[in-house]
Order: structure tokens, then C-alpha cells, then sequence
């Protein structure tokens, strides 16, 4: 019997590791700021058209139905964008995978978000002066019964903190963290972000700083966590407080 030469059986590699997500660029981002914006714009106004031409009246549940309406067309077509972009929707989650303890966190960070904004702005207005309220059209519909403090709940703390927060800290603050380094992005997405909620300046200027705030705060939460749930979180328990504030101020007649 002939001996055989002992062949080494060749290494077997290992498998490939899982492609990483893919980052947003510049134009995933402002293709989403284009989104948030004109799609509410023309969503929003289809709808109070088609209310004014039914003869209802643009206020209360009718309106806030109006607002659900535009903020669920934002997200699918923020969705659609990032599909379109050929990358994966798990983009729109960050890049970590998101766990319990990122809820807990977006707690903590929405509480103190409240503390921050709250307390900066009751600070400045001591300090101006100034007794004039901050008005937001949400806030100002709360008093037309149950439905509309149902659907006022579904856009404040639900859609409207998953819209903007895809938008603002996933996207634009993801693309410019690549492009520009992580300060300048956070400066950039957070006065995005401040100025989407102008309407406030209407009636009062100085409470921009504590959005300013809130919006900072939410980026860094953003960027240290790696998932958006924690900024979603944070910003739906900040958009909670103030809805409860704001009805317990219509409730005591204080509002």
C-alpha cells in the first residue's frame, strides 16, 4: 500500500462580515428638508382647501386631521427618498441598532430637555421683560374638544418626532457630520431645526433660544447613542410636558 502525501485542507474563510449602512450625503439631506417642508406645505393646503370648499370650518379636529394628514406624507416620502438614494430604510435609524436601555435614555434626555428649554426661556423673559405668550397653532387647537386633543397627542408625540428627527439629526446632521466635522454639523442641523419652528417668533421671539436649545441637546443625543430612538424619545417626552402644560393652563383658565 502506497502512502499518500498529507495534503492540508485549505483554510476556509470567514464569512463576510455584514456591510455597514450606508451614511447619508448632502443631497439625502436636503432632498428630506425639501420634503418636510413642501410636503406639508402642499399636503397641508389640499387639505384645508378641500375643508374650506366642504364648508367645514379650518379649526379644531378638522385642521389637526389636516396636519396627521401631511405628517404621515412626509414619512413615506422621506421613506421613498432614502429608496430611491438606493440605500437601505434601516438608514433611517441610525447607525446602531437600537436597544431598550436607548428608550430609558431618550426619557432622561427629553426630561431634561424641558428643564433646559423651559428654564432658559423663563430666564430671558425676566429678563426682557416681555409677558407676551409663545403661541403654536397645535397648541392653540387643544381646546376644541376630545378628538382634537387625540390627534393633537398623535402629531406632537408620535409623527411629528419621528418626521423631524429622521430628518434633522439622521440626515442632515449625518451628511454634515461627514462633510464639515461634528460641531459645525451640529451647529447647522440645529438652526435647521430651529428655524422649521419659527412660528413661535411670531409671538415670542426670545422662546427660539430654548428650541435652540432643545434642538443642540438633540443632536448631541443623536450623535453619542448612534440611534435615533433616543432623540425620538427625548423630543416626544419634551412635545408630552408641553401638550400637558398646555392643557392644564387651558383647564385652570391660566392659558
Amino acid at each position: 500500500m502506497t502512502d499518500r502525501p498529507i495534503v492540508p485542507e485549505p483554510d476556509v474563510p470567514p464569512p463576510p462580515a455584514p456591510a455597514p449602512r450606508a451614511a447619508p450625503d448632502l443631497v439625502d439631506a436636503f432632498a428630506a428638508l425639501l420634503a418636510l417642508v413642501g410636503v406639508q406645505f402642499v399636503v397641508g393646503g389640499i387639505g384645508v382647501a378641500l375643508l374650506a370648499a366642504a364648508g367645514v370650518e379650518v379649526a379644531g379636529a378638522p385642521l389637526l386631521a389636516v396636519v396627521l394628514g401631511s405628517q404621515l406624507a412626509t414619512l413615506v416620502v422621506l421613506a421613498a427618498i432614502v429608496r430611491v438614494r438606493g440605500r437601505p430604510l434601516r438608514l433611517l435609524a441610525g447607525p446602531e441598532r437600537a436597544r431598550a436601555v436607548h428608550v430609558a435614555t431618550g426619557l432622561g434626555i427629553g426630561a431634561g430637555g424641558v428643564v433646559l428649554a423651559y428654564g432658559l426661556n423663563a430666564l430671558l423673559l425676566r429678563w426682557s421683560g416681555s409677558t407676551e405668550p409663545v403661541e403654536q397653532l397645535l397648541l392653540e387647537e387643544l381646546a376644541a374638544g376630545a378628538t382634537a386633543v387625540a390627534l393633537a397627542v398623535v402629531v406632537a408625540v408620535v409623527l411629528a418626532p419621528i418626521t423631524e428627527e429622521i430628518a434633522f439629526r439622521v440626515l442632515l446632521l449625518g451628511a454634515l457630520r461627514r462633510r464639515v466635522g461634528e460641531v459645525p454639523a451640529l451647529v447647522g442641523s440645529t438652526l435647521a431645526f430651529t428655524v422649521a419652528h419659527a412660528e413661535v417668533a411670531v409671538s415670542q421671539p426670545l422662546a427660539l433660544v430654548g428650541l435652540g436649545a432643545l434642538g443642540l441637546l438633540l443632536g448631541v443625543a443623536y450623535l453619542r447613542s448612534g440611534t435615533v430612538v433616543v432623540p425620538i424619545v427625548a423630543h416626544a417626552t419634551f412635545n408630552a410636558v408641553s401638550l400637558g402644560l398646555a392643557l392644564s393652563a387651558s383647564a385652570f383658565g391660566t392659558g
